[in-house]
């Protein structure tokens, strides 16, 4: 963890100051102006909590993708993500093994229009009349 650091100089040069802070300092105050140390302590002490709780939520969604991708990864349901093109971006691997496809290459994904709603939604054959559905053919 990084420990706040504020230099308290009577005068440093502008080149300097920006030395310092280069190499970590959080901030410099010069002795004629120390009104300004408190509201200098109050922004680090907000920036480092602001830090930490960012660090806090991105392990929380570091822990929490790593759990979708287990149960995702492990599951027993084919699931596929398409871009807006309606290519495919993600095939899990049960719909690689459970449909008997190959690891790479096309996936026979196809649209069908639901007569219902004349929307297209993927699955299906263009020859079953069931939008959604499949049917095994000999």
């Amino acid at each position: 963890m990084k420990i706040p650091f504020i230099l308290i100089a009577a005068y440093i040069s502008e080149e300097f100051a920006v030395d310092v802070i280069n190499r970590g300092a959080d901030d410099y105050i010069l002795k004629d102006r120390l009104k300004r140390l408190p509201t200098a302590i109050h922004n680090l002490i907000e920036k480092f909590r602001l830090e930490k709780e960012r660090q806090f939520f991105l392990d929380e969604l570091i822990k929490n993708e790593k759990r979708y991708r287990a149960l995702v990864e492990n599951g027993a349901d084919a699931i596929v993500i398409l871009n807006s093109a309606g290519k495919p971006t993600y095939v899990s691997p049960f719909y690689r093994t459970g449909v008997g496809l190959p690891r790479s290459g096309r996936y026979g994904i196809r649209y069908v229009r639901n007569p219902a709603s004349g929307r297209q939604r993927q699955g299906g054959s263009e020859n079953d009349g069931m939008p959604g559905k499949t049917r095994n053919t000999p």
